[in-house]
């Protein structure tokens, strides 16, 4: 962008009114039905690919005809684009240079950064290579070497990996069981109503039951929509003083204990057990060594 390109050059138009009424500046050469409000570009403005031959943009000098504008500041001739800065400037052909020739060490330079360029914003997966070089705000990123989409795929990979090197490591450690529990909801007064814990490394059922929560004709929600056990599911299971033995035993035999959002499931258990007095403070505690898987 040039200096004039800029809002602080505001250069008024040269308007003359002809004989049919009709406003022209005579430096731009536009012309008007009415006098113009808008700021002058101080040269003749053309249609654009109509401008006179030995007219050229400053990318076609340097481009098409190796040269440059003597003074890139003082322009020939515009016209007008639809984005900003809403104009691109011509340049006389008489009044350019021929640009300098670099020397073959510098055009061996020139062609390796390029050539770094290219390679730097070029996904080394799929292939896909950013033109703009990082410039364009919509277009991919490329990230070590990586675009975007390559990266997700990779970053899955590496979490996939880590998490098979730590299930083997865990398996590999000894015998350890997996608990998973269905409760009434998600509140603090809600109760366990289906329990299972497996063996972890052969995959046996050491226990598997429903359990009946405290006032079941009283309660009205079970998040039935959620696991879909029913009241009357629960109308013959067994309470949980009943089977909180079995449990108690099977937690205390295995101490490695492989539950989803341990969190919960250990308030649940706890509640559960300390509301019926069933454990002392902290036994349960105790009893997980939880990972939460």
């Amino acid at each position: 962008m040039l200096k004039r390109d800029y809002e602080g050059y505001e250069r008024a138009h040269e308007v003359v009114r002809l004989v049919d009424g009709d406003y022209v500046c005579n430096l731009c050469q536009l012309i008007w039905k009415r006098r113009p409000q808008t700021f002058c570009a101080g040269v003749p403005v053309y249609r654009y690919g109509y401008w006179p031959k030995g007219l050229y943009t400053y990318t076609q000098l340097r481009r098409d005809l190796k040269m440059q504008p003597i003074d890139r500041e003082q322009p020939d001739g515009a016209y007008f684009i639809r984005k900003s800065p809403y104009r691109r400037w011509l340049y006389t052909i008489e009044r350019a240079i021929p640009r300098r020739v670099s020397t073959p060490l510098q055009g061996e330079a020139i062609t390796k950064m390029r050539a770094g360029l290219v390679a730097h914003y070029t996904c080394q997966r799929c292939g896909w290579h950013d033109k703009s070089q990082g410039k364009n705000k919509l277009a991919l990123r490329i990230r070590d070497g990586w675009c975007v989409s390559c990266w997700d795929v990779f970053q899955r990979l590496e979490l996939q990996v880590a998490q098979c090197k730590w299930a083997r490591n865990y398996i590999d450690a000894g015998s350890f069981v997996v608990l998973d529990t269905e409760t009434t909801g998600l509140e603090r007064e809600d109760e366990v109503i289906e329990l299972a814990i497996v063996e972890g490394r052969s995959g046996t059922v050491l226990f598997n039951s429903l359990i009946q929560p405290e006032n079941l004709a009283e309660r009205d929600s079970f998040a039935t929509h959620i696991h879909g056990i029913t009241r009357k599911d629960l109308e013959t299971a067994p309470r949980f003083p009943d089977v909180w033995p079995v449990i108690r035993a099977i937690l205390r035999r295995y101490r490695r204990v492989i539950v989803y959002n341990a969190e919960f499931d250990y308030f649940q258990l706890k509640y559960s057990a300390a509301e019926r007095e069933l454990i002392p403070t902290g036994e349960v505690s105790d009893m997980f060594d939880t990972h939460p898987f």
